[in-house]
């Protein structure tokens, strides 16, 4: 089996690589796909007002927003898959989660910008395909 890991965070251009994943789909020969959402750490004081239980369940919530679109594209294209929500740095946690589930390859979406932008900006996709192990596909 081949696993197919897309990092989600509920915008169009993260909707688009699901777009793009499906339409590749026997290209790219997957059998398996991963939905990966990275919930930002709650850091410094602000953690200390929150048991872990509760952090967990703002987790929970947080990303539940962030998969709603990609869950309802994929059960329309009868599409199984198995949807994590990770705390963490984002590019870590995506290239850590890639080698936990045995990612074949990563789909990810970009924000748009130009090369000169993005050279200047950074960009979580950019960096996770600069660092990744295995092919990323950057859908813009």
């Amino acid at each position: 089996m081949t696993t197919l890991l897309i990092p989600v965070d509920g915008s169009p251009h993260s909707l688009r690589a699901i777009e793009r994943a499906l339409a590749f789909k026997q290209q790219d020969q997957w059998t398996d796909l991963v939905l990966l959402s990275v919930a930002p750490l709650l850091l410094g004081r602000t953690r200390g007002f929150f048991t872990t239980a509760q952090l967990n369940m703002l987790y929970e919530r947080q990303t539940q927003e962030m998969q709603r679109e990609a869950k309802v594209m994929l059960d329309k294209a009868n599409q199984p898959y198995n949807a994590m929500v990770v705390p963490g740095n984002t590019v870590d946690t995506i290239l850590t989660v890639a080698d936990e589930v045995g990612a074949a390859q990563i789909y990810i979406g970009t924000r748009g910008h130009g090369a000169a932008a993005s050279l200047l900006l950074g960009s979580v996709a950019n960096r996770v395909a600069s660092l990744s192990s295995v092919p990323v596909t950057l859908v813009n």
